[in-house]
């Protein structure tokens, strides 16, 4: 009688299979190629990167600043037709002490404006900036500090404080173009006032 063997079933739970620790030439194995190596940690060193070459750089010594010429200075009272309805100067009024702090300065230079208009050259006006601080009020005996500031090819500038005392009420700019009276354009400075603004400012004129 012939009988055949019948297939074993295995059971579909999972079996954990506890492995053997290896031979004893493997573990040498391993040892001899990990001699030499320092111990993983349990966090990951960081990629450093070498230092890179480093570059002298030298500074070249800091130059003194042009120094700013003394200001003008001339004083204006203030009138009743210079206040407004709240009793202080009306602020469009601080454009006429600009004005008249300029015009003094160019008389004090040997220039007064009217020598300038002879000469066929107009200084118009083509940009102002006033920051106001303090009102100013009737009969107040104010101060109004004037320079030279900016000189370009065909224009240059003025920079402005008002004070009352040691109190600054109001500063400011205005930029004038160098017109030619006749025809009404722009015209490069001509000589004469170049050296009229290089002996304002006791420095060469950068026309540039």
């Amino acid at each position: 009688m012939i009988v055949t063997p019948q297939p074993r079933l295995v059971s579909s739970r999972l079996v954990r299979v506890k492995s053997s620790p290896p031979a004893v030439g493997h573990q040498c194995a391993v040892g001899a190629r990990t001699a030499g190596r320092r111990p993983r940690t349990g966090r990951r060193r960081a990629n450093r990167r070498l230092p890179a070459r480093r570059r002298v750089v030298h500074f070249e010594p800091m130059r003194r600043p042009t120094p700013t010429p003394a200001p003008f200075t001339t004083q204006v009272r203030v009138r009743y037709a210079e206040t407004d309805a709240a009793g202080v100067v009306y602020y469009g009024n601080y454009l006429t002490y600009f004005e008249v702090a300029r015009v003094e300065w160019l008389r004090a230079l040997g220039c007064p404006v009217t020598e300038v208009e002879r000469r066929g050259i107009l200084l118009p006006v083509v940009e102002v900036r006033v920051r106001y601080l303090l009102p100013a009020r009737l009969d107040d005996l104010l101060t109004v500090d004037v320079w030279l500031v900016h000189p370009r090819r065909a224009s240059f500038g003025f920079e402005y404080e008002v004070r009352r005392g040691d109190e600054l009420v109001a500063s400011g700019a205005t930029r004038h173009a160098v017109v030619d009276r006749r025809s009404g354009r722009a015209v490069p400075l001509p000589g004469w006032m170049r050296e009229l603004l290089e002996h304002a400012t006791g420095a060469p004129v950068n026309v540039g």
